[in-house]
């Protein structure tokens, strides 16, 4: 299943909400957007981005790439223990589930995967996921009314977009073992 098959049907759950919806349009579909199906969708990527951060912590064979993934477990920590507070204060669902079935094949890829192709693979798997996460909280920034939610989104996003900065950089070093032959 795709992140866009999966923000599909959140849209269509978010159809029988009742709160202040955001239509986003992009790849000829519409979605709807609630508050709830955000802060859901949010919980669910902060729950990824912990488990592959552990996994990265564990597996990399590179330094700057184990203290890039130290950074996303605790700033996906921080930033999930935020949304858990404006979902409770402004009375949003969040989902029971940790991961969905496709992050939780991506997580299940990157453990299978061996030491010589987890660095690229797990780079890979963040740059995708940021950008998808980037594009999602675009949307509700850009559409959506003022509130806490909004604020956190807003804060969120900056965050995500630095995060992807920094995948990026390390996507494009060369590892610190490779230039010492």
């Amino acid at each position: 299943m795709t992140f866009k098959h999966l923000m599909l049907a959140g849209g269509v759950l978010g159809l029988m909400a009742i709160a202040r919806n955001v239509t986003r349009k992009g790849a000829g579909l519409t979605q709807t957007i609630t508050p709830e199906n955000l802060a859901g969708e949010l919980r669910i990527i902060g729950n990824f981005q912990k488990r592959i951060g552990a996994l990265a912590a564990e597996k990399s064979q590179r330094e700057a790439v184990r203290g890039f993934a130290r950074r996303m477990m605790d700033d996906h920590a921080r930033l999930s223990q935020r949304l858990e507070t404006i979902a409770i204060n402004e009375g949003l669902w969040m989902p029971g589930v940790d991961l969905d079935g496709l992050r939780t094949s991506l997580a299940d890829k990157l453990q299978r995967a061996p030491l010589s192709a987890f660095d690229a693979l797990y780079l890979q798997t963040q740059d995708n996921a940021h950008n998808d996460a980037i594009a999602l909280l675009e949307g509700f920034v850009a559409a959506s009314e003022a509130g806490a939610l909004k604020d956190f989104a807003e804060d969120a996003l900056n965050q995500l977009i630095d995060h992807q900065n920094h995948i990026r950089d390390l996507m494009t070093t060369q590892p610190e073992d490779a230039l010492a032959f």
